[in-house]
């Protein structure tokens, strides 16, 4: 059964994003500063457009989620790029053992016996300075692409760049809830 977490909490978040401003500029070849503050809303819009394409955060973030388990049972942990801490039962911290009680591929956890509630401890996402290159670019061509449109009404040459920047992050797709 796939299992929807009981309780999330996020304990911390990056507030770094991925792009820069003056990258943003250089890339899209604006000299001035009279829309820095319209440049950093784009970005922030095409990061959360990516984010949601891809079910991976570009912030890394520290999350526990408590599940209550039995054998078989199936969670995919959100934001993918997932590094799991740790996994205790709950109340007693009493540490899961990987391979022995669970097992993890990519962002799901298959629980390998019956445990009742557990928390699960992971770190997801990218830190800023190690988002993939790729990944980037798409923020780039996004963000750019949002800036110079302003509207929903588009060019085939701005079509052709979201679709591009779509096949740019598609590989790093993750598994959704």
């Amino acid at each position: 059964m796939i299992l929807k977490y009981c309780t999330r909490t996020v304990i911390s978040e990056e507030k770094d994003e991925c792009v820069s401003v003056d990258e943003l500029k250089a890339h899209a070849l604006i000299v001035h500063d009279m829309y820095d503050q319209q440049l950093l809303a784009v970005i922030k819009a095409a990061i959360t457009s990516i984010e949601t394409d891809t079910n991976v955060s570009l912030r890394q973030i520290t999350v526990q989620e408590n599940y209550i388990a039995q054998a078989g049972d199936v969670a995919f942990l959100g934001s993918g790029n997932v590094q799991v801490d740790y996994v205790t039962v709950l109340g007693t911290n009493e540490q899961l053992v990987k391979g022995k009680h669970f097992t993890v591929h990519k962002n799901k956890i298959t629980f390998l016996e019956t445990v009742q509630e557990v928390v699960i401890q992971y770190i997801a996402g990218y830190k800023y300075n190690n988002v993939p290159p790729d990944i980037r670019y798409a923020v780039l061509m996004r963000s750019a692409a949002l800036f110079q449109t302003r509207s929903d009404l588009t060019s085939e040459n701005l079509k052709l760049a979201a679709r591009c920047s779509d096949n740019l992050v598609s590989k790093y797709r993750q598994l959704r809830r």
